[in-house]
This record gives structure tokens, C-alpha cells and sequence, in this order.
């Protein structure tokens, strides 16, 4: 049977709060609650046939794709249910759990202004006073597409996921359902493209003073996707093995071994390590879980 980890809460306590790794998971919280209440409040709107099953199963990808894409940075809790058991479980420490709930709070309340803002007026190519919501609404859902992405491809974190392509046709099937009757979920330029030109070639007119939406607005998703990854991905977070530190497996007396960055792949999640405590020895001496 593996060993129970054992938590040693007075380091945590004490060093938790002054590192990196702490704040980038607050920030990772906020992000993860105002993408899932937008997309979520985008996807109740946008609904025309399906009822409740749509709702459901769109719920369902949209959970799924931003837990794929930002899990790996502070668990993508984005409930204060699920936030208040992990701190009886001890997963995370008091005060962090405090301030998941704050920043869950900021992060629904931002999201609904901002659905509220979009609202106001239809979104969709035959506007020319919205602009800028059509960008928003398409930056939106390819965020969510391209973290997950991102998240499912990170090894170092996840290792091999053999079926990499079913949490990113999640992220896909929920800005399709959330965005269509808005402005069509294109998120690829590339598509967009060809669709233009297709109907270009087949002598349809299409109109072209509305294709840099198309470019512009999942190319801005892409971007703020790559930034907000690469840095949470660059702190360290304690508990996470193998990412720009030498981190120690094992129960904290026995079987120990040692693994970084480079060696962190599928060996790293063989039976030796199942089930075992990833534990860091910090500068102040402290096992960090």
C-alpha cells in the first residue's frame, strides 16, 4: 500500500504566501473563474434548441478544457465548494484558501460585467458599431482554445497524454457553442480565409470589411494564451516535481529518488514514484507538498 503524504503545515504557513508560486496561483484562479462564468453565461444566451442537455454537456467542455489548460497553476478550482475541500483536506493552507474565494468572486463579478457589456448590442458581421465586441468575443473563446492546448502539451507537468486531441476538441466544441450565433466561432484565421475565398471563387461577393475581425481576434487569444502560460509555467510552484528545480520523491524517509526537468517524462510516473509525495527542500529547510 503506498505511504500516506504527510503535511507539515508550520513551513507552509509561515514561506507559502511569500513565494511566487503562491500569488501565480491566485492569479491563475481569477483567470480560470472569469473565463468558465463568460463562456458559461455566453453559452445560456447563445441557446436556441438542446435545453438543458446543451447546457450541460457545454458546461461539461468548458470545465474540462480550462482545467486542461490551467490546472496545472493552482488546480482551476473555480467553485467555492471544491475551494473549501481541499482546505479540509488539507490540499491547500487557510489563507490561500481565503483569497481563492476573493479572487472567485472578482473574477464572476468581471465576467458578468463584461457579458453585460457585449449584450447590449447584436454581435455578428453586420455590425459596424461593435466591432470590437466581435475581437472580444472571438479573443475569448480562442484563449480558452489555445491554453488548453497549451496545458495538454506541457510533459514536464502532465507527462504523455496519449489522446491528446480530446480535451482540445472540448475547448473547440464549447467556443462553437458558446460563440456561433455571435460571430460563427471561426478561431483560425486560416479558415477564415478559406472560407472567403471560397466564396470568393465560387462568385457569392463576399464582404471583406469584416474579415480582420477573423484575423485579429483569435490572433489576440493566441497571444494573451502564450503569455499567461509561459509565465505561470516559469515560477515554481511547490509540489509540482521537476519544473526548473531538483525536486525529491518519495515518503520523506524512504525510497528516495531524485528528478528534474530534463529526466520528468513518462518514467517519472512509473509504479516506483505512484502514490508517493512529491516533497521540496526549500532554503529555509522546510518540506513543501
Amino acid at each position: 500500500m503506498s505511504p500516506i503524504p504527510k503535511y507539515e503545515y508550520s513551513g507552509r504557513l509561515r514561506d507559502e504566501p511569500r513565494t511566487l508560486g503562491f500569488w501565480r496561483d491566485i492569479v491563475s484562479e481569477l483567470l480560470s473563474t472569469f473565463l468558465f462564468v463568460t463562456l458559461s453565461s455566453m453559452l445560456r444566451s447563445s441557446m436556441s434548441t438542446g435545453g438543458e442537455l446543451q447546457l450541460g454537456i457545454g458546461i461539461a467542455f468548458l470545465w474540462a478544457a480550462i482545467g486542461y489548460g490551467l490546472g496545472d497553476f493552482g488546480g482551476s478550482h473555480m467553485n467555492s465548494a471544491i475551494t473549501l475541500a481541499m482546505m479540509v483536506r488539507g490540499e491547500i493552507i487557510f489563507i490561500k484558501g481565503v483569497l481563492y474565494w476573493i479572487f472567485q468572486t472578482g473574477g464572476a463579478l468581471c465576467a458578468y460585467y463584461f457579458v453585460k457589456a457585449l449584450s447590449k448590442t447584436d454581435v455578428g458581421f453586420s455590425t459596424t458599431d461593435s466591432w470590437w465586441k466581435v475581437l472580444m468575443v472571438e479573443g475569448c473563446v480562442t484563449l480558452v482554445l489555445c491554453l488548453t492546448a497549451l496545458g495538454t502539451s506541457n510533459i514536464p507537468r502532465k507527462g504523455y497524454i496519449i489522446l491528446q486531441s480530446i480535451p482540445i476538441g472540448l475547448a473547440a466544441g464549447i467556443g462553437t457553442m458558446t460563440a456561433y450565433s455571435m460571430t460563427k466561432a471561426c478561431m483560425s484565421p486560416t479558415q477564415a480565409l478559406a472560407y472567403q475565398l471560397m466564396q470568393e471563387i465560387d462568385g457569392n461577393n463576399p464582404n471583406w470589411s469584416h474579415h480582420w475581425y477573423y484575423w485579429v481576434g483569435p490572433m489576440i487569444g493566441a497571444v494573451l494564451a502564450g503569455i499567461f502560460y509561459w509565465i505561470f509555467d516559469i515560477i515554481e510552484k511547490p509540489g509540482v516535481p521537476g519544473v526548473y528545480n531538483t525536486w525529491t520523491y518519495g515518503d520523506g524517509k524512504n525510497g528516495v529518488k531524485n528528478s528534474s526537468r530534463e529526466n520528468l517524462t513518462r518514467g517519472a510516473r512509473d509504479d516506483d514514484y505512484r502514490g508517493r509525495a512529491p516533497i521540496h527542500h526549500d532554503h529555509h529547510g522546510y518540506n513543501q507538498y
